[in-house]
């Protein structure tokens, strides 16, 4: 008798949607649309949810029609324990209520509801953020961790799955040292998160913690964190894009610590150091473990390059494709090393009148500039307003494409 059923080995299930594809819907679909999509059936709501899981945390917005983050609409927020204890009661015998695995926890300093909902869904959870109330001081956030530092330990143990962690608001000052939770760290090793991929920390979380978490992160691709959080002298072996804040000279050199085979790198210089980098040539110094595998560099400098003139030498970085400067304090490009692979120059300049002079010379066909680094086919020149007239100046944007 013939069968309605769907199902039997000559059945297949309906490919998951491409990056592409669904990028394109949602750039013609409101975040209702789509929500209302993954009502059709049991396969449409499936497809949609495994395509937004499986999209990059962390570094691609998916944005719909009305300018809205879909990814953060499917993330789910547990700030109070009355939401969590009654989220826990709603969705008993669910077996996944995060459509998109992705949640905030906000009241983590309640320790208790957060492992009664990561004990029970936890293995469902793929990317964490979490977060400290805003009423909450420096003091409080030391003692805290202090206290319950077994108890943190603990909901890591669920997070079996977890591929992005993002810290935030656990900010210690560099002068704080507080023993106990060393102890306790060094006693009692982090949980191995095998799945993390993604561990973004930036300026803000407390470095006894982060160093706890990142020894148990041999899979880890992408890293944002402040340089003074973190123990460079670590194997990372996997560990791809980083981005970190730079106090100081020493600071870039001690990144030649660290065993990765380094792709993408941001380096921003920290404002409120006493202790300038003097030249490119030492920003590129402190880059020099990871020459034959660096394919982009973004560098956020505050230097003075006439100190050291570094226009014609050539660095060997055979790899590098993409350079974006930003705050360049020169009024000409010939301050740039040579880079014999480079394709992509963007610049940000902050030197009065340098625009004029910059233009001048990415407009000459035979400017040294392209004759130095034959590769290069584009220069972006990005001019910010001036922050210290009243005006509407609004930002300037200039692009060069070789031949044009």
């Amino acid at each position: 008798m013939a069968s309605n059923s769907f199902s039997g080995p000559w059945y297949r299930a309906p490919p998951v949607l491409s990056e592409e594809v669904f990028r394109l819907m949602t750039e013609m679909l409101s975040v209702r649309d789509v929500l209302t999509m993954r009502t059709v059936c049991q396969n449409w709501k499936k497809t949609i949810d495994d395509t937004i899981q499986k999209l990059p945390f962390s570094n691609i917005e998916l944005l719909t029609k009305d300018n809205r983050n879909l990814q953060q609409v499917f993330q789910q927020q547990f700030a109070t324990e009355e939401i969590t204890d009654q989220f826990l009661k709603d969705m008993r015998n669910v077996r996944n209520p995060f459509p998109g695995r992705s949640i905030i926890l906000k009241d983590v300093f309640n320790w208790y509801p957060s492992k009664l909902l990561l004990w029970e869904f936890g293995p469902q959870v793929w990317h964490l953020q979490i977060s400290r109330p805003s009423e909450v001081d420096f003091l409080t956030i030391g003692n805290y961790l202090e206290e319950n530092f077994p108890h943190i330990h603990q909901l890591f143990l669920y997070l079996i799955n977890l591929k992005t962690l993002v810290m935030d608001g656990f900010y210690l000052p560099d002068n704080y040292v507080n023993l106990r939770m060393m102890a306790s760290i060094y006693s009692k090793p982090f949980p191995t998160l095998e799945n993390l991929e993604v561990f973004d920390v930036g300026n803000s979380s407390a470095p006894p913690l982060v160093n706890a978490i990142l020894k148990g992160c041999k899979n880890l691709k992408r890293l944002i964190i402040s340089k003074h959080t973190f123990d460079f002298i670590m194997d990372l072996p996997k560990l791809e894009d980083l981005k970190v804040g730079i106090h100081n000279t020493s600071d870039l050199y001690t990144l030649n610590n660290l065993k990765s085979p380094l792709k993408n790198v941001e380096l921003q210089y920290c404002r409120n150091s006493k202790q300038p980098v003097c030249s490119l040539v030492d920003w590129f110094g402190g880059l020099k473990q990871f020459s034959k595998s660096l394919e982009g560099l973004i560098l956020g400098v505050d230097v003075d390059f006439a100190e050291a003139a570094t226009g014609g030498v050539t660095l060997d970085f055979p790899k590098l494709e993409m350079l974006n400067i930003e705050n360049y304090p020169e009024a000409s490009l010939s301050y740039l090393p040579t880079f014999i692979g480079l394709k992509k120059l963007f610049v940000t300049t902050l030197a009065d009148d340098a625009d004029e002079e910059i233009r001048m010379e990415m407009w000459d066909e035979d400017d040294e500039i392209w004759h130095r680094m034959p590769q290069l086919q584009t220069i972006q020149l990005y001019v910010p307003p001036d922050e210290s007239e009243l005006s509407e100046e609004i930002p300037e944007i200039f692009v060069v494409n070789r031949n044009t």
